[in-house]
């Protein structure tokens, strides 16, 4: 098995042509094409929403890290102000009546005794997975101090340096966006919108076979996203979510409990921004979905939705025989189809394989199988060799370049300042007893 990975769609398809070009001219059939790397796509399609609407909150998640990065005096004045606000809100709470003042102790993230006051602001790199939510998470986190430090502490010359700093370009623009009246929903808004698509990216940076789940992912991320701005049943294609007459009235437009609890209690919202808000919010939604349906597997890649036969949980189901043959044909080796399929059915009712490991979890699809490949018939032969060598091709072909990624971040660790001399032996023998020592406890 050969495989040719990318990360984005445009990215070497030069040298996947030639490459194609000469397999199919050696062995009379093309590279199986499953598109580029899924990961990619999912952020690609995230940032084009974030293009129509959320980018603002972006620019200031990044400029209130650049702000305190590599200035400590900066840093050390806003831990005074977090802890100076920490503490008359506690005065506030104490003077409560005693009923109010029992229900405040239950914690949640809001209360500094819980820790947030240590907490510092999250890099956010564009071109990195996942690192957008972490940040805005904890600019939500620290809303109540950053409206204190930089509207109230800083304009009060509480700071040694206050008429200098209120002079940059970027707390002039740190504080546009704290007086704004919707920068807290759109900074929920887009916590909610970045929570959708990381679930998916989570799920499949997972170190295990996960091709036979990817196209119904795909699916239900676009019908999710798509459900937020479309109305329901509304056919997951370009020409569907093109069409305005499938497009929920705004009012209707689904931003997350959180977007709709700020629209309805900040102070000096009006209706009007109401709607304008939810608009470009379906802007945002349309747009990844435009984007999924563009450049995903949905579009690009059809067989990958017949990989989905090797779930456990498919082996029973009637399709599972059609989708199988599928798979056999598209892959470039020869298969006996027919003999495929017999073999197929006598699996549908065969029994005694685990679905669970010892903890009562599901287990791993590989290991699945494993057990159905171990299996004997009576003259002590495979009992299932055409599915082994079926299965085993379609569990070998990579869902992303996550793997790749993940072994740029292990060579990093290794590969630190300190020992800037490392020859490629060195690291290379050092990545393979990691990779060793991860099969063992």
């Amino acid at each position: 098995m050969i495989t040719v990975g990318r990360d984005g769609p445009n990215v070497n398809k030069t040298v996947l042509r030639i490459l194609n070009e000469a397999v199919k001219a050696e062995r009379g059939s093309p590279l199986l094409d499953i598109g580029s790397c899924n990961l990619h796509i999912f952020h690609n399609a995230f940032q084009a929403g974030l293009e129509e609407f959320g980018s603002r909150v972006e620019t200031f998640s990044t400029t209130i890290f650049d702000f305190f990065d590599g200035w400590p005096s900066r840093w050390e004045s806003y831990c005074d102000c977090r802890a100076e606000f920490a503490e008359k809100e506690e005065d506030a709470r104490a003077t409560k009546p005693s009923s109010a003042s029992s229900a405040s102790k239950d914690k949640d993230t809001s209360d500094p005794s819980t820790g947030t006051l240590s907490h510092r602001f999250i890099k956010h790199a564009r071109t990195r997975w996942l690192t957008l939510l972490k940040s805005v998470e904890r600019l939500d986190e620290q809303w109540p101090y950053l409206t204190e430090y930089f509207l109230k502490y800083i304009p009060n010359g509480t700071t040694s340096n206050s008429k200098k700093l209120m002079k940059q370009v970027q707390y002039k623009f740190i504080v546009e966006c704290l007086k704004d009246r919707l920068m807290r929903a759109e900074v929920a808004f887009v916590m909610e919108s970045s929570r959708i698509i990381d679930r998916v990216s989570l799920t499949f940076q997972k170190r295990e076979p996960m091709i036979h789940l990817l196209y119904e992912e795909v699916e239900l991320l676009t019908s999710t996203v798509m459900g937020r701005a479309c109305k329901p049943n509304t056919d997951l294609s370009l020409e569907s979510l093109k069409d305005t007459s499938n497009r929920l009235p705004v009012k209707k437009v689904q931003c997350g409990d959180a977007v709709e609890r700020y629209l309805k209690t900040q102070s000096g919202i009006e209706e009007l921004d109401v709607v304008t808000f939810k608009q470009s919010a379906q802007k945002h939604f349309i747009a990844v979905a435009e984007h999924l349906l563009k450049k995903s597997i949905l579009s690009g890649a059809p067989v990958t939705k017949h990989f989905r036969c090797v779930k456990p949980d498919e082996r029973t189901k009637e399709r599972s025989e059609r989708s199988i043959a599928q798979v056999a044909r598209a892959l470039p080796f020869e298969t006996d189809v027919c003999g495929l399929v017999d073999e197929w059915r006598l699996l549908r009712v065969e029994g005694d394989i685990k679905t669970e490991d010892g903890d009562g979890g599901k287990i791993r699809v590989d290991r699945y199988w494993q057990q159905i490949f171990e299996r004997q018939n009576a003259a002590h032969e495979p009992k299932f060799p055409k599915i082994t060598q079926v299965v085993k091709a379609i569990l070998a072909i990579p869902h992303g370049s996550a793997e790749v990624e993940r072994g740029f971040s292990i060579s990093k660790h290794d590969l630190t300042p300190e020992k800037n001399r490392m020859v490629a032996r060195t690291l290379n023998a050092k990545l393979n007893i990691k990779s060793a020592m991860q099969r063992y406890d």
